[in-house]
Order: structure tokens, then sequence, then C-alpha cells
């Protein structure tokens, strides 16, 4: 027993040492760098169907810390990475961090995360280091927690809690530090303990629980400190399995980090120290796998913290110093993946502690103080080699110039400075061909241009600066053909850039500034065609890149600067064809770099202005460019894949177009490709229908077929939403919130969100729309955040929507319903009084306005009326003037009348008497001797037209009053002014006088 108890606590140790944390305090968020950094692990050793490409997200990109022990996605799409300071969660783009805070009660209890589960109702458990476990409630954005109380058995029983784990029954197992395994009845909140008893063998067989399994049987597995325990349920009695020394086929080690049972049933288990073992449950033993220092394709480190299948059936391993091995268990064998300082391709440490598959294939890895690795599916095939200075077997040097396969399949590359390069497709080495100054027979030049293998099978080199060579297989030596300027029928330059054999055996060599040659094998003479400016059948330009002859025997020159050339072999002239701006239907530039006939019989041209399609029948041609979706104008290589579209290299990616429907789809580095710059002449396509682009990180290496899109439809989140920088307060998670009301004034608001795809999220697009506010979706690229303000008073529908990286799109997105409440003024009910006091004031003006103008009307007819009586007094009075004075003697009444200036035709002098009539009616003012007779109903009208009262009638008529029966009486001593006044008032009152 001694010997067991001293492996319990030296296990123990190894599992508090690989824990380090720092308490901090408030949750902080942290935004990601908008673009993350992407390396690719590619030993020499590594086959290239296994090749891995990582990103990696360190401290520099947000993350909290840099030890990542446990990694987890939730239900709606978040990654959430336990580290040794604070918990994170990522969405592609941002990290969330939540760390303990003394000051908030619902805070995490401890910023070091040992253990994370996401239950299948979609609870996110965290289990900590020394702050028991914590359940995370979305909705409040607060954590419950569940500790030890030493009074209360059915409390936690540790509060280093290391792992969590759901059965099939829906029962959450936590396994703790020094507390043993505990079963947690989420109903009553309840655990029930299951400790280590030294005088139980049937007992935990160790208190530090590091590791749980529920197998397909139903059987629970709990890895220890101390061995490997099966529990029956049942009957609560553990078995254990545990290191022998003297038993080879026993647990190869006490320490079980992790254990995982595969797609057939098989368990396997990492130890901290032992390796991996294999477990037969039928004969109880183990089968294992460690290092051996003396096989480099054993397993890297015995010191295994995690496991994953793959959906090949092999395993990825993830050790404590030696890094990330692959497992294939075809041969037996262990591909290793580690962190090289030459190579900033390499995973960024070699100490892993925790390996995640996520829902759409990627691959997180977590590491000892360097933070998270993130490997992508391989959608994307594209193989790469390059030179690795510590590899003396691989590509002797990055910038590749051109490539070529012979007849034996064998791949030939030629480099910039590395001479030429011999590929064995089957194991990836690569053999060296250099210059040598010592050894006349080694190749001339390091500046290898290209490389061309005749019908005769022999190989030829041509180089920048040292001819042409001639390649004896046999010997491996190097014959030259040199510029000699005492001999004419030589090379006339030794910078050469093109080789090519044309159908009847014809041997031509492009030169750089020399022209073309053809070589008469049989002689070594050399014949050549020059440029002549003043001859436009000549050869276009000096300076040849690319030669070409199509399927009707036609041979191509492209030239850099001069176009393209056909040669008529039978009249050995050249028709050129060159840019011309006034002519929009010529070449598009006279720098050609390559030339293609695809398999409908058109001719394709690469120049630096972009891709031309030829007509041969108009002899015009046809461009595309950048705005057509090109990634750049500058084509560098054409290959056709067996679906007819164009693969296009270009000095800013790879792109592939579909000569149908005139579409591209690019690529670039972040795809695998060995740079976004390739170069002119490096490119070819082998028998088996492989594609070769070089650049200046090497080459890509890959099947058409095989480069496929994600197909992954990413769940879209709203992860934001607030108002002049202060978040909104909400009755539930924003990521789940459906509806908000705004009451004006805080009628605006921003928004982020995301589309949690995690291949290269950099490259996922979004979208947003308010419906009944935008007409249109607002399309925002990679930008994933946006805002309104001032909005209306009403209600809206914010729907958001984004891509993957291949641009699939989740058209149904997620929507939030937006209710904007406006002030008073601007509601239905507030309008509508405006709007009807508006109209009564409108009616009331226009009423008011109506009497003005009748007023006006009736003074204006009453200006007529006086005037028209006026002119008529004028005229009686001159009718009447002589009559009257002779009636007028001695009458000192009719002085009176003529005194007040009152006479007219129409008073009855006679009778003297004036009488004003109504309708149906006569009221008379009459005068019987000294008196003035008036009809009281007269007098009433008088006084209601003028308002007076009937004193002040009688004042303004100069009258006394006597009252005589029914009849008003007085003596009549009227002005004249007043007998005007009183004519027209009895006018207005409706009389008529005469």
């Amino acid at each position: 027993m001694k010997p067991r108890k001293l492996w319990a606590w030296g296990g123990l140790l190894i599992w508090a040492a690989m824990f380090i944390f720092v308490r901090t305090g408030e949750d902080t968020a942290v935004r990601a760098s908008s673009t993350d950094t992407v390396f690719t692990t590619v030993p020499p050793d590594i086959p290239p169907e296994y090749q891995m490409r990582f990103t990696h997200l360190s401290i520099e990109d947000g993350l909290s810390h840099g030890m990542v022990l446990r990694i987890v996605q939730d239900d709606l799409g978040f990654m959430w990475f336990g580290t040794g300071n604070g918990l994170n969660r990522y969405d592609g783009h941002t990290f969330k961090i939540y760390k303990y805070d003394p000051d908030d009660p619902h805070s995490l209890q401890s910023n070091s995360i040992w253990a994370l589960y996401a239950d299948r109702s979609g609870t996110l458990w965290v289990g900590t280091e020394g702050g028991g476990l914590n359940q995370f409630d979305r909705d409040t954005d607060r954590f419950i927690h569940y500790l030890n109380d030493p009074h209360d058995p059915h409390s936690l029983s540790h509060n280093g809690v290391t792992v969590i784990y759901e059965d099939r029954d829906g029962l959450l197992w936590v396994g703790t530090a020094a507390g043993g395994l505990n079963r947690f009845d989420r109903g009553t909140g309840q655990f029930t303990q299951y400790r280590h008893d030294p005088a139980d063998p049937h007992s935990l067989s160790n208190d530090g629980v590091i590791s749980l399994l529920q197998d397909q049987e139903g059987a629970l597995w709990v890895g220890t400190a101390d061995g490997l325990n099966h529990f029956d349920q049942e009957t609560g009695q553990f078995t254990r399995y545990q290191n022998d020394p003297a038993d080879p086929a026993s647990l190869s080690h006490n320490s079980v980090w992790v254990i995982h049972e595969d797609r057939a049933g098989v368990l396997w288990v990492g130890t901290a120290g032992g390796g991996s073992s294999r477990f037969d449950r039928d004969t109880e033993q183990f089968t294992h796998y460690q290092n051996d220092p003396a096989d480099p394709y054993s397993l890297s480190n015995d010191i295994v913290f995690a496991l994953y299948e793959e959906p090949s059936g092999n395993f990825l391993i993830g050790t404590y110093g030696g890094g990330l091995n692959r497992f294939d268990r075809r041969t037996g064998r262990f591909i290793r993946y580690g962190q090289e300082d030459n190579d900033p391709h390499s995973l960024s440490s070699d100490h892993i502690r925790s390996i995640y598959a996520g829902r759409s294939g990627v691959l997180w890895i977590g590491t000892e103080g360097s933070g998270v690795n993130r490997s992508d599916p391989p959608y994307k095939r594209f193989i790469h080699y390059y030179a690795n200075a510590s590899d003396p077997h691989s590509l002797s040097h990055n910038f590749v110039t051109t490539m070529y396969e012979g007849s034996d399949h064998v791949l030939w590359i030629g480099t910039l400075d590395g001479g030429l390069n011999q590929l064995d497709r089957k194991s990836g080495e690569f053999t060296h061909y250099r210059h040598n100054p010592t050894d006349p027979h080694s190749l001339s030049d390091d500046n290898v241009t290209a490389i061309y293998q005749d019908q005769f099978g022999v190989l030829w080199v041509a180089t920048g600066n040292g001819g042409l060579n001639r390649l004896d297989s046999a010997t491996g030596q190097f014959s030259h053909y040199q510029e000699d300027p005492t001999d004419p029928h030589s090379l006339s330059t030794d910078a050469l850039y093109s080789l090519y054999e044309d159908r009847y055996g014809v041997f031509w060599i492009g030169t750089n500034g020399g022209g073309l040659a053809q070589l008469d094998r049989e002689t070594g003479q050399f014949r050549h065609y020059r440029h002549a400016p003043n001859d436009p059948q000549s050869l276009s330009h000096d300076r040849i890149n690319v030669i070409y002859e199509d399927r009707a025997g036609e041979l191509w020159i492209g030239t850099s600067g001069g176009g393209v050339s056909r040669f008529d072999r039978a009249a050995e002239r050249f028709v050129q064809y060159r840019a011309a701006p006034e002519n929009a239907a010529s070449l598009s530039n006279d720098v050609v770099f390559a030339i293609y006939e695809d398999r409908g019989g058109r001719l394709w041209v690469g120049t630096a202005g972009g891709l031309n399609r030829f007509d041969s029948a108009a002899e015009t041609f046809a461009h595309y460019r950048e705005k057509d979706g090109l990634p750049n104008d500058v084509i560098c290589g054409i290959l056709e894949d067996e679906a007819g579209r164009l693969w296009l290299s270009t000095v800013r990616g790879l792109s592939r177009f579909d000569p149908q429907t005139e579409t591209f789809r690019n690529y670039d580095a972040g795809d695998g490709l060995q740079s976004d710059q390739f170069q002119p002449g490096a490119y070819y396509q082998g028998a088996d229908g492989m594609m070769f682009f070089g650049g200046v990180n090497g080459f890509n290496a890959f099947i058409p077929e095989e480069i496929q899109d994600n197909p992954y439809v990413p769940p879209i989140v709203l992860t934001m939403l607030q108002q002049g920088g202060e978040t909104v307060a909400l009755d539930q998670a924003v990521e789940t919130e459906k509806e908000i009301t705004l009451r004006w004034p805080t009628n605006f608001f921003e928004f982020e969100f995301a589309a949690l795809n995690y291949v290269r999220p950099e490259k996922n697009q979004h979208a947003y729309r308010l419906d009944d506010f935008d007409r249109d979706w607002n399309y925002i690229g990679g930008r994933h955040f946006g805002r309104y303000t001032n909005l209306p008073g009403g209600s809206y529908t914010l729907r958001l929507k984004g891509t993957n990286n291949d641009g699939v799109w989740n058209e149904e997105g997620v929507a939030l319903s937006v209710t904007v409440v406006p002030p008073f003024w601007d509601t239905w009910w507030f309008r509508g009084i405006v709007a009807l006091l508006i109209v009564g004031g409108v009616a009331g003006g226009a009423s008011a306005r109506v009497r003005a103008v009748e007023a006006q009307r009736h003074w204006l007819e009453v200006q007529v009326t006086e005037r028209t009586r006026d002119l008529a007094l004028e005229i009686s009075e001159r009718k009447h003037r002589g009559w009257w004075s002779n009636r007028s003697q001695g009458s000192p009444q009719a002085a009176a009348w003529i005194g007040a200036g009152y006479h007219t035709a129409d008073f009855d002098l006679d009778a003297e008497r004036v009488t004003f009539r109504k309708p149906l009616r006569a009221y008379t003012v009459r005068r019987e001797g000294d008196v003035v007779l008036w009809n009281s109903d007269l007098v009433k009208a008088l006084r209601y037209q003028t308002g007076w009262s009937q004193a002040q009638l009688a004042d303004e008529l100069g009258v006394r009053q006597q009252t005589v029966s029914e009849w008003e009486t007085g003596v009549y001593a009227p002005s004249r002014a007043m007998c005007k006044y009183l004519s027209l008032v009895a006018e207005n009152a409706g009389f008529t006088y005469h």
C-alpha cells in the first residue's frame, strides 16, 4: 500500500503543478484583432494528406491568459476557453472575459479554470481551482455557485473541480482534486459523494479525480491520480486498474488524464508519464504506445493530456513537451507536429493541454502558455512544399521560378538561387542539383528559369545567366550551351527564359533580350529570330516569356513588351498582336506571361494587364480584369481542370475562372497557398490532373476537384446592444433577446453581431436591415456592427444575417423586434388634436374673413347708395328751387327744412309729409301744425340700427319727447347732417322713402 500511496501523492502533485492561476478583478470585454495570424506545419516527413494548418490566438489577440486548459462550444455556437486567468467567450472576432470580482457575489468564484462542460440543455458548467462548481446563467450573465460546506454531507466534496461530465440519464458527475467523485442531482441541488476508502478495495482508488467517461454500455470510467476505475452504479462499487511494474500488460501509468472510447468500442487512455494505452476489456490487458527515442515514428512524449479521434479513425494526441501527434492506425506510426523556431508555420507550443473539435469541424488546441491553436477542416487541400533549413531533403529554395513533370512522373522544380530540384512525390524528399564552380559538369547557374523534357527523354534546363543545360540522367552530369560572341551559331545570350519542343521536333529557346532561338540538336547550332524595329513582320520583342503551340500547329510567342507574335513557319514571318489603347478589342497589355488553349479551342492569353480571350475569326480580344472579379491583373499561369474551369495564378493569389458563367472564385494564403504572390512561368499540370503553382514561398500541389467550399451555415447571434456606449438593460441575455422597447429621447442604438463560423472568420460577411426603415439590406463585408439614430416612433424588426468564409449565407439569420415610443407630441392622438385645432382655426379664420369681406362689400354699397342719393338731391334741388322758394314764404317749418338742407323731389311738400316705406307697410313722419308726429315702430327701428337709447335718439334728432297715445311727439329741429344720417339709418333699417 505504501508504493500506491506514494504514486497517489505524486500524481496529485503533478496535477497541482500543472495548474497555474492568477486571480484578478472584474469581467472585461476585449476585442480580438480583426485578422488572425495563419501558420502551417509541413515537416518533410509528413505525407501531404496529413498536412495541417494552424491559426494562433494569443494574449495579443485578446485572450486573457496563455494557458488554456479546457475548451468547449456551447449550444449557440460560442467558443469558451478556460484559462489560468479567467473564462473567455469567443465569437470569431471578440473575446468576452469573465473573472472573479470580490465586489460581485455573482461573479466567477475563481480565475483558474480547471474544467468546462456544456450540457444537453445548453447550460455551461465551470470547474475552478478553489472556487468550486459554477453554473453560468446566460440570461442574467451571472454565476450560481456550488461550494463545499464541511457541515453538509450533501454539498460538493471539494472546491477544486477538475472534471465535469453529464451521463446519458442527465446526471452530472463532478470530479475534484482531493474530494473524490460527486454525483449532482440538479433537481434537489444535492451532491452524492464517492470517496477513496483505504479500508475498502471497492472504493474509488484515489480522491484526485482527473477524467470521466461513460462508455457505450453505460458504465462510468473514472481516471484518477492513482489508476483507472470502472464504476458499477447499481452496486456502487469501483473496479481498479493500476500500474503493476511486474506486468507489462497493466496500465502504463497511474495518473490517468484522459479517457476515450473509439467508434469500435475500444477504450483508450492517456497518462502523465506512461504515454497512451489501448484497453482490451475482454482480456483486461493494456497495449502501450510510448516514446522511443530511437524511433522517430513513435509517440513524441509520454505525458499525454489530450486525445481526439478524427473522422478517419486516426487519433490526434496532445503531449506535454512533445507537441501534437497523429496516430495512423493503419501503419501504427505517429506523425509529429511541433514548434520549430526556424519555421513560422509551426505550432505555437509543444505543451498541449487540450484538444476540442467544434461542430463545423474546426480543431482547437489549447497550450501551456502560448494560447490556442486552430486547425481548419481540409476543405481546400492545397499541399505546400517549402524550404526547411533544418531538413536537407526539403526544397532547396523558396523562390520557385519554373516547374515540369517528366515522363516518369518525376516533378522538377527550378528556383531563383537554389538550383534544380527533383521531387520524389511518394517520399516527399527532394534531390538537389546545384552549380559548383569547381565542377564543369554541374549545373551552370543556380537561377533556373525553364525546364523541358524532349521526345527523347532528355531533360533541358534553362538558366538566368548560365545558358542552356542538358542533363545526362545516367551520370547526373550537365552539358552546357552558352553564348560565344565569336560564334554566330551559338546562343545570342546566356539569359534564357523559356523552352519548348513543337510537334515537328523543333526545339525552341526564348531568351531575355536575345530573341527567339532554334536549336539543332545534332549540330548544336542555334538559329536566331530577332525583333527588327522597321519590320512589322519580325518578332515583336526580343524578351521571350512563353512559347506555346496550339492544336492547329500555330506557334505563339509571348513577349515582355511586344505582346504576342504568331509564327508563320512557311513564310518564317510573324504576325504581331499588340495592345492599342485606341482599340478596345486589342490585347490588353504587351507583357505576356502565359498562353493556353482550352478544350473548346479558345486561346487564352495571360498578361500584366488581365486575362484575354482571343477570337480567332475576328482576331480580337475580350478582356477580364480586377473589376470583373480577378484578384489581380497580373496573370502568371493558366491551367484547366476536368470541368473546363481555368486556374489562374496571379501576384495576389490563385483564381478559378468559369468561362461559362464568367465568374471568378479567388483563394489566398489563408486558404493554404504558399503565399499570395506567384511567379510567371511557375506552373504545370501533371498527367494525373494534379496542378502545381510556384511562388515566393515554395509551391502548391492540388487536385482541383478536391478544392471544396466550406458548406457550414453559421449561426447568427446578436452579441452587443448599446446606447451611447452603455449596455442596454434587458430582461435576458442579448444573444437570446427577441424584442426591445426604446423611449424617446433614447430612440437610438448600436449593435454588434457575429456569424459563428471559425474557419477563417475574418472572411465572414455580414448584413443587416431594419424593416420599415431601411429599403434594402446593408451589406457591410467583414464589419459586424451597425447603429441607428433618431428613429421615429413605431415598430421595427432588426434583421441580421451572415456568411461563412466561403460566402455561404445564413439567410434566416436572427431577428429582433424594436418598438420606439415617441414623445407625446409625436403620438397619433396628439397629432389628431393638433389637426382638429388647425382645422377649427382655419374654419374660424375663414368665417371671420367671410364676415370681413361681407362688411367691406356692404360698406361699398352704402358709399354707392349715399353718393347716388347726393346726386339725386342735387338734381331735385335744381328742379324745385324756384317752386319751393315761393311756397316757403312765411312757413317756418319749411324754412327749417330748407335750413336743414333736407329737400328732395320725393318729399310731398304740399302735404308737408315724409313717408318711409317698408314692404307691405308704411311708417309716416307728418306734420300737424307745429308738431312732428313719429310712428313708434320707426323709432324702434332707428334705435336698433344706431344702438342708441330713446333719450339719445331724441337728443340727436333735436326733439322733445312727449308721448301721445302710440305716438311720440316733439318739436322737429334736426341738423342737416342729422337729416342725412336719419335717412341713411332708415334705409339700412329696410325702409324706403319717396
